[in-house]
């Protein structure tokens, strides 16, 4: 689990070094005990957040969150010592901002690059999970591929949620499905 810190001079949430990664659930909930501490009443909000609405009733899928900061709060992670670049790498949803710093959620530091996540569609899904939701909206009517004349349900989950992000089954590798998926390129920043 992603522990970070707070700088309220900087308005930074600070993700210390070794970390690398982080999810927006943890983002989110940090901030949020952040925003209970006596010296942040007069900060106003770090973060708002959406999602995690129930798609099918059922508790099975969610739709993604959304975390925009807000107030000119930014994310940070420690200056790394280089030469290379460490990636720090956010999952679980969408990453904005409303700042002064053209909505930039990040501030960069020193040999530091951030894969900020960002879902086109909102839900982030596996596999498996598109299969299910096809089989429930369409009995798991297969889709044949025209030059191979193969029938598969994979395939054609993958095709309806040709916006979504959708993973192999260990849950971080894109799925690489034939029916011409276009799945999500998260933005890198330098």
């Amino acid at each position: 689990m992603a522990t970070f810190t707070l700088d309220i001079p900087n308005k930074r949430i600070v993700l210390a070094s070794p970390q690398t990664t982080y999810t927006l659930q943890e983002l989110h909930d940090q901030c949020r005990d952040f925003e209970d501490r006596p010296e942040m009443m007069a900060q106003g909000h770090i973060v708002n957040t959406t999602g995690k609405d129930d798609l099918f009733n059922d508790g099975t899928f969610f739709s993604a969150l959304i975390v925009r900061m807000m107030n000119d709060w930014r994310l940070y992670a420690d200056a790394r010592g280089g030469p290379s670049q460490t990636t720090i790498t956010g999952t679980g949803g969408t990453l904005i901002a409303t700042n002064t710093f053209g909505n930039d959620p990040i501030e960069d530091s020193a040999f530091v690059s951030h894969r900020v996540p960002i879902a086109h569609a909102g839900t982030i899904l596996n596999i498996d999970q598109v299969i299910d939701i096809w089989t429930r909206l369409f009995g798991g009517r297969l889709l044949t591929d025209a030059s191979t004349g193969k029938e598969t349900i994979r395939d054609a989950a993958a095709a309806l949620f040709s916006e979504a992000d959708i993973y192999s089954d260990d849950g971080v590798t894109p799925y690489d499905g034939t029916a011409g998926i276009a799945r999500r390129d998260p933005h890198i920043k330098p």
